[in-house]
């Protein structure tokens, strides 16, 4: 019954107002506070994936990360872990790029990201894209990615899209609402989980998807829950 009840809560939530973005140095200070997250090695796609998810439903802050477009997503368990307990995000992000010097982290507007560096730097790079605007009103994070492909892909609106995964949590429920014009897929991916307040997002790639669209987007909420498509 109580979950019930928590479900109908969420669902009936409605979130309009984006989170306030706080200094670099706020975030880069949280201490993980327990031994999650689980930042397993070797540091591939999918645990990283993984770890990063993680990282922001511990210290409850917004993520987002993407994987080297070169290197494809693939599931494995990990060999051993990094320690993690009792360190700062900033700890644990230095030592994932001293570890894969490919990567770079940084801190924009409130949100942690964590992309390879030639990602970055690349005008094609599907983050990069230029969003002229970006509108949802009260919808869930499957409903937003949804919206994120038809923005890309103009041609997918009207057909079905389905998000893999199991069923939604509560938080996978929570509504919000986001206008966004003259900015970036990055841009449109940080406002949605900044508006939601209790989620990270990730970009991978596989080897599957068809040229026309290799990547594979995915929201993570801080109950465990993913949508990927």
């Amino acid at each position: 019954m109580l979950t019930r009840l928590l479900n109908a809560c969420w669902c009936a939530t409605v979130l309009t107002v984006t989170v306030g973005a706080q200094s670099p140095t706020d975030v880069s200070a949280r201490r993980v506070p327990f031994h999650l997250p689980v930042v397993g090695l070797p540091l591939t796609p999918y645990s990283l994936q993984r770890a990063m998810a993680d990282v922001a439903w511990a210290l409850v802050i917004p993520i987002g990360y993407e994987a080297p477009a070169e290197e494809l997503w693939q599931p494995a368990p990990p060999e051993s872990t990094l320690k993690t307990e009792g360190r700062t995000i900033e700890q644990i992000l230095n030592e994932i790029v001293a570890r894969q010097p490919r990567y770079l982290w940084t801190i924009d507007d409130g949100v942690v990201h964590l992309r390879p560096k030639t990602a970055v730097a690349d005008s094609a790079n599907v983050l990069n894209h230029v969003i002229e605007e970006f509108v949802v009103d009260r919808a869930t994070l499957r409903e937003a990615l949804r919206e994120v492909h038809f923005t890309l892909r103009p041609e997918l609106r009207g057909g079905g899209i389905v998000g893999s995964g199991p069923g939604p949590s509560a938080l996978g429920l929570r509504r919000f609402s986001v206008s966004l014009a003259s900015t970036t897929v990055q841009g449109v991916l940080d406002a949605i989980v900044k508006v939601h307040g209790a989620s990270s997002w990730s970009v991978t790639y596989v080897a599957d998807a068809g040229a026309a669209r290799p990547y594979r987007i995915s929201f993570h909420t801080f109950d465990g829950w993913s949508t990927t498509w």
